[in-house]
């Protein structure tokens, strides 16, 4: 293993008492540990993972979706968000953490909304369904294709430049139709999340300063086709470090914000967002991995614990006083619904090994090296992201066993494919070629590492000396995935 340092050793599979894969559920994993063997609860019986693989016989690896989990995952959002607050609330999924349709089609059902990205993740949530008026259209930079689709089904569309508001105005004329939209703002809070992900300080490329909000409604008001229904806001996804109060705050410059602009426009919904926390570490591994000291204190007390989605309501509905009582609340979560619903399995290709070590964790003498299989950081966009992530890691059939210090890599060439932390060596069960590893709580932005939004990849072309353009390969179809879908 390449490190600067000596390697850290984590425990690489946290359970709770009850033998659950940590956080258990809800808010996540369908797994849990029986024998040595890792097994998914289901409602008709519990399947073991190698028999799981067996079934679906696939030739590199499989992302598993427990639809038990995800309906009670969603379901326990939308009570506890009714809960924390007076108003009327409404759950908006954010598609984009596992752009599927088949999982839409499970999610539909129990009256959620959406929130979606892009042409193809609207497309689905209206396939599957899902009422317009409960679609928040929260791309960035949509393409006239992308805004005539808004206006043609009614969602609303989030917005926070005038090119797009006149562009949609426009749209929304010659369709003789009026769009509802919502005006996203910069509520200047600087939550504690990574930089590629963070979305609510100053300086990201997403939403109006909260102090320009009025003068820029103001200029909406020529757009007569535009209707501001909503004033929205996403503060960016939290994943060893989590700030309530922070979050509580900006919902509070958002509300008074409301509160001005109501004395003289029919504002009807404010859009908190989405970046719920999910507890991907349990407190044993984060005091292992050294971040205990620094993020699980005081001030972020709530950083690995598997209740942390209420104790967060709980802050929000002890100080978020100002949202007046008639305001529909919009959340957006994505990977506090999806993470823990979902597991991903890969097929161990060998074992290298480099030396043997003294455990600092329990004193043993145990080998340490690498475990090479065909998951690769390919197939995960938050590991690119947030490459210290830790994802729950077992041999499914040896997940009790810990006489192996691994890191763990997959097939691509190059040295960032790893899905243990840099610098880290799992605890784990020592596997053999042929044996299914198990990463746990990955829900949130698999499969999807290429085809984000699922928007398809553009083409390729080769600009010659002589000054010719010749097309190489193709762009992707419009829905990329679309074919690979199943029923």
């Amino acid at each position: 293993m390449t490190t600067s340092t000596s390697p850290v050793e984590v425990t690489a599979l946290a359970r709770t008492p009850e033998g659950e894969v940590f956080p258990g559920h809800p808010p996540g994993s369908p797994l849990v540990v029986r024998q040595n063997r890792l097994w998914a609860r289901t409602r008709g019986g519990d399947r073991a993972i190698t028999d799981i693989w067996a079934d679906a016989a696939p030739e590199r690896g499989l992302h598993v979706v427990s639809e038990q989990a995800l309906l009670g995952n969603l379901r326990r959002f939308r009570q506890l968000f009714a809960r924390a607050f007076v108003n009327k609330t409404t759950v908006c999924w954010a598609v984009k953490a596992l752009p599927v349709r088949g999982v839409i089609a499970a999610a539909a059902p129990s009256g959620c909304g959406a929130d979606v990205g892009s042409h193809q993740e609207l497309a689905m949530a209206l396939a599957a369904g899902i009422d317009p008026q409960d679609i928040v259209c929260t791309g960035v930079a949509k393409l006239d294709s992308e805004l005539a689709a808004i206006v043609d089904c009614g969602a609303t569309s989030v917005l926070d430049n005038l090119d797009e508001a006149r562009a949609l105005n426009g749209i929304s004329e010659r369709a003789h139709k009026v769009t509802p939209i919502a005006v996203r703002v910069n509520p200047g809070v600087d939550v504690p999340t990574h930089d590629m992900i963070a979305t609510g300080a100053i300086g990201s490329k997403f939403g109006i300063p909260i102090s320009q909000a009025e003068a820029f409604i103001d200029r909406l008001s020529q757009f007569r086709h535009l209707e501001l229904t909503t004033i929205h806001m996403h503060l960016g996804a939290h994943f060893y470090d989590v700030d309530p109060a922070g979050f509580a705050a900006a919902i509070e410059r958002e509300a008074e914000l409301v509160h001005r602009l109501r004395r003289s426009r029919p504002l009807t919904r404010i859009d908190i967002g989405g970046g719920f926390r999910f507890p991907f570490l349990s407190p044993e591994q984060a005091a292992q991995m050294g971040l205990s000291k620094g993020l699980n204190n005081a001030q972020h007390p709530l950083v690995t614990q598997p209740d942390l989605l209420a104790r967060s309501m709980d802050i929000l509905q002890q100080r978020v006083r100002n949202i007046e009582p008639e305001v529909e609340i919009l959340a957006e979560p994505g990977t506090a619904i999806v993470a823990g619903a979902t597991f991903s399995l890969g097929q161990v290709i060998g074992v290298r090994d480099l030396t043997r070590i003294t455990s600092s964790l329990d004193g043993r003498s145990v080998d340490a090296g690498w475990i090479l299989s065909t998951a690769s950081t390919a197939e995960f966009l938050l590991k690119t992201a947030v490459p210290n992530l830790l994802y729950q890691t077992c041999v499914a059939d040896r997940a009790e066993e810990s006489d192996f210090a691994a890191g763990v890599a997959g097939p691509l060439c190059f040295a960032g494919d790893v899905l243990s932390p840099p610098g880290t060596y799992l605890r784990m069960g020592r596997p053999v070629r042929g044996d299914v590893v198990c990463f746990a709580n990955t829900g949130a932005y698999i499969g999807c590492g290429f085809n984000f939004h699922n928007l398809p990849r553009f083409a390729i072309a080769i600009l010659h000396s002589d000054g010719a353009l010749n097309l190489v390969r193709r762009a992707e179809p419009h829905d990329p995935m679309a074919a690979l879908d199943v029923g």
